[in-house]
């Protein structure tokens, strides 16, 4: 007995594909089958793209989150931004102005007209030259004469001598009114006569002195602040125009180097005056201001007259006259 076929089926068992001869479906059914299809794409895709739209609004949110300046990524990875300060205003200090104080005009004294800067050092060097000519009138008129001699006689006791020692042969002498030394040297000679009078310590004393014959290196004059180891000063001048002080204090020290002064009148009678006051001394030749000196080293003395030869075998005659000593 024959079996029934199925009608999809071949005879050799394989299915067959051929469409055409698939069942037709009713026409109602595909229709509301295809429309249930549609629907549901429609469903899936708005998922879908609301789904992107989150995600989207994630990362950006994200974004904005890791990139805020007090994010420690920010921090970590990213360089600083370079901070634009804007200064506080700080107070500008209110600069007070300094008054202009206009000087009172003081009198310029005119120049002289075309004077030069040597005419103008020899005024001011006359200017000083009158005070100490007023001072020197001063002290003359008003201290007191304590030894006034013009060598007449002997009476105030200077030294008399005739002397041959291995420094020097010497004379010395009055005659003619006049205190008159010769030396004859064997070595180097300083011969000085102190006057009888107390240690002083301010005084004025003056001499007419010359040289009559002899070297003009030799050095004659007055002393003053001697002590008793005869140390003291020696203002003197000589025959070449020289003036100089020099302090004995167990060695020679000079004070005023030779120096020249047209004041000097060599070969003739030079009067030589000091004024010691203090630490103090002015000089004069012939009523003439010299020079001035401060010095420390001997404050108060005897006084007396002086004449030195610097080498053996010189002679030379002094004369000394009208010798004033005066003190306050």
């Amino acid at each position: 007995m024959a079996e029934d076929q199925n009608p999809n089926q071949s005879d050799d068992g394989e299915k067959d594909l051929n469409w055409n001869n698939a069942p037709v479906m009713d026409e109602g059914l595909s229709t509301a089958t295809l429309d249930k299809s549609v629907s549901s794409w429609k469903i899936i895709r708005g998922c879908l793209a609301a789904a992107g739209i989150t995600g989207i609004c994630l990362l950006f949110s994200a974004g904005i989150y890791f990139l805020l300046p007090n994010s420690p990524l920010v921090a970590r990875f990213l360089p600083s931004a370079t901070a634009t300060f804007t200064p506080t205003s700080t107070s500008t200090p209110t600069i007070t102005r300094t008054p202009t104080v206009t000087p009172t005009s003081t009198n310029t004294p005119t120049p002289t007209p075309n004077m030069t800067a040597t005419q103008q050092a020899l005024l001011d060097v006359t200017n000083t030259a009158q005070v100490f000519q007023a001072t020197a009138a001063y002290v003359a008129r008003e201290w007191k004469i304590v030894l006034e001699d013009n060598f007449d006689s002997n009476k105030n006791g200077w030294g008399i001598e005739s002397s041959d020692t291995e420094y020097a042969k010497s004379v010395i002498k009055l005659a003619d009114g006049k205190y008159s030394w010769d030396i004859s040297t064997h070595k180097l000679e300083i011969t000085w006569e102190s006057a009888n009078t107390p240690p002083l310590g301010d005084f004025v004393m003056s001499v007419d002195a010359r040289q009559i014959s002899g070297p003009d290196t030799a050095e004659y004059g007055l002393t003053f602040r001697e002590d008793v180891d005869f140390h003291n000063y020696y203002f003197g001048i000589t025959n070449k125009g020289e003036y100089f002080l020099d302090l004995y204090y167990y060695n020679w020290i000079p004070l005023i180097d030779h120096t020249k002064s047209e004041l000097i009148l060599p070969n003739e009678y030079n009067r030589l005056t000091v004024i010691a006051e203090g630490s103090h001394f002015t000089f004069f030749i012939n009523d003439q201001y010299l020079t001035e000196f401060t010095d420390e080293g001997m404050q108060h003395g005897g006084v007396g007259l002086f004449s030195l030869l610097q080498r053996s075998n010189q002679q030379a005659v002094f004369e000394f006259d009208n010798f004033e000593l005066r003190a306050p």
